[in-house]
This record gives structure tokens, sequence and C-alpha cells, in this order.
């Protein structure tokens, strides 16, 4: 069982005998716990595995609203509250608009007034204008080139799995194409085959939080990336990057905010991503408290064990032990810590798989 991130302090601080944290404080050994996770991520990142679904749908405006700058569609009914920020493009004077909001599944404004009555269209996902591509904006905490991602899989049920070629445009490269011979079908219908796995190399976390269950204090609708909790621990702060799963969902969520615990009421907890259905009050939330391997703790632990010996306060103490050591117990102490630290990094590379190239199939 992974060990919480107390724990690992507390090793640390028996490594350095220093169980009253005379030298090091708790809270120093934990700024330096943090950077030897991101040391491990650099290395070896954690893979986390991401749901998005490819925007296809298409339709005819069915009539001209007495408002300006909105699209309806009666006929198909097809719009929802998570449509606001995709783009609508107008087939008939080759014109876009963005989604602004949502009104029903048969309304929604746009950005521009760009219809009149039997024009059609169709719409691409959030700053999209492929229906093979997807918005990655939302995944900030990848670890390395291309987005950090590690394979794309579509579709997602087949044996074996699918992988896609892809490449990425935009700015931060945050606009991914998936290269498909055809576009996927129309996303408007249930059983429509439009969902893809992205794996993403992400960073190594542990959570900070003693108490790793919670309730929902309010039931959530599909869509939603806000969350209200509540049976937490009296105190404390769920912090950004978190990750939880919710009872009978499928996949992990990850906290995009701190957000402080309420002692005596609900936390109003962001997420991403939005949830893929509806959930009802006091469903279960559970926290990961760590995404470290046995392996991978114990190296955390030399990591910073090296770091607490070469940095901070505790090795501006050790000049105090030069008269029971001699001259040179500061400067071999240090040795010693940028041993432990080389040695563990060492071990570290040598657990990364070396990588090859393939080209795969876009039929």
């Amino acid at each position: 069982m992974a060990q919480a991130f107390t724990a690992l302090v507390g090793e640390v601080a028996a490594e350095l005998a220093d169980t009253a944290y005379a030298r090091w404080t708790a809270a120093y050994i934990g700024t330096q716990l943090e950077k030897s996770l991101k040391d491990i991520s650099a290395i070896h990142p954690y893979v986390i595995r991401e749901s998005y679904r490819f925007e296809t749908r298409y339709g005819t405006a069915s009539t001209t609203s007495a408002t300006a700058s909105v699209l309806v569609d009666t006929p198909n009914a097809q719009f929802g509250s998570g449509d606001v920020g995709k783009e609508v493009f107008n087939l008939t004077d080759r014109t876009w608009a963005k989604i602004i909001g949502f009104t029903s599944t048969a309304q929604v404004s746009l950005s521009k007034d760009i219809f009149a009555i039997n024009e059609q269209y169709e719409i691409y996902n959030e700053d999209c204008h492929d229906h093979r591509q997807l918005n990655l904006k939302n995944m900030v905490d990848y670890i390395g080139t291309q987005h950090g991602i590690e394979k794309v899989v579509y579709p997602v049920d087949t044996y074996p799995e699918e992988r896609r070629n892809f490449h990425l445009e935009g700015q931060n490269e945050e606009i991914l194409t998936v290269e498909l011979d055809s576009k996927p079908p129309n996303s408007k219908e249930e059983e429509a085959d439009v969902e893809a796995f992205i794996f993403f190399n992400t960073r190594q976390r542990i959570t900070q939080l003693t108490d790793m269950s919670a309730l929902l204090s309010a039931s959530a609708a599909v869509g939603a990336t806000t969350i209200a909790l509540t049976a937490c621990q009296s105190a404390g702060t769920i912090k950004q990057g978190d990750m939880f799963s919710i009872a009978n969902m499928r996949g992990l969520y990850r906290v995009t905010a701190d957000t402080a615990i309420a002692s005596s009421a609900s936390s109003a907890v962001p997420f991403w991503p939005g949830l893929d259905s509806n959930i009802a009050n006091s469903a279960v939330v559970s926290f990961i408290g760590s995404t470290l391997s046995p392996i991978l703790e114990r190296i955390a632990v030399e990591l910073t064990v090296g770091y607490c010996m070469v940095t901070g306060e505790g090795a501006v103490k050790m000049a105090d032990d030069v008269v029971i050591g001699g001259v040179h117990a500061a400067s071999n102490y240090y040795a010693m810590g940028q041993a432990r630290r080389e040695g563990a990094l060492k071990e570290l590379r040598m657990m990364v798989k070396p990588k090859t190239s393939q080209v795969y199939s876009s039929a």
C-alpha cells in the first residue's frame, strides 16, 4: 500500500537521524520531497489515460429566431450545456461562429449572427476545424514533448488496441489531429463510436490529505466540472493536481485549483475532465493517495535525504559539528548527500525502458 505524504516525511527524518526535527523541520523535508517528485517525474512519469470525444454533429437551421446570433434546430434537438465553447461552421455561407450559450436542446447562442433558415451547419470541438481533432487545453501537467502524449487509441473497444498516428498544432500544441482516413460517425447518436483514449505522461504526485474519502453534498449533472463535497477531513487543503475517483464512475478526475476544506460545510472542488453522466447526492469520492510504486517511494526517500543533506537549514547547522568531527565534517556530509542523490537518480534512470518508433494504421 502506498505511503502517505506525512509517512514519507517521517521516513526521511529517520534516515537523517532527526526524528525530532531538530535540524530539518517537517515542512522543509516536505518541500524537498516535492522537489524529489519533480526529479522522478522527469525520468519516470506517471501515465494517465484520458477519454476524449470527436465532435461530428451536423444539421440544418430550422427557423430564423427573433433573437439574433442564435442557432435553432428543432428537429434534431441535439444541443447540450457542454457545447458552450465549441465551433459552428455554416456550410452554406462558409462562415464560422462560437457557441457562447445554451438555451435548450433545440437552441444555442452564437458569437455572431451567421444563420438563416434552412442553412446547414457542422459542429467542431473548441478551437478545432476538423472532425478528427481534439482539444487538449485542460491537460496542463504533462511531462515531455508532444504534450506528453504516450499513445492515442481509437476506437477504444478493440483487441489488440488500435494505436493511431497524430500531429499537434496551435501555440501550445493543444490541438490534436488523429490521422484517420475518414471522419468518425455522427456524434449525435448515442452508440456512435467517437471516443478516443489518449495516454499522457504526467507528474508523479502524493496527496497531503490524511482522510482519502468524502461524499457529494449535492447531485451533479453530466458535463459538470465542479462538485460539492462533505464528510472530508476537518481541515486542510485539497491541492491542485490531487486525483480522485467517484463510485460507479469510470476513470480518474484531477483537481484544477487549491480548495480549502471547510470544517462544517461543503467544499466546492473544481476538477477535470467533466462528468460523463449524472451522479447522485451522497456518492462516495475516493482520493488517490499516491502514484508512486514501492520502488519509486524508496527512491523518493533517498533523493529527499540527499537534498536535505546538501541544502537548507540542516546543512547549515552541520557547521556546529566541526568541533566534534573536525574541519572536514561539513564537506564530508555534503558529499554523502550528493552521493545518495546521484545513486537514487542512477537507479531511476536504469528503470526507463527504451522507446521505439512505429507507424500505425490510419484506416
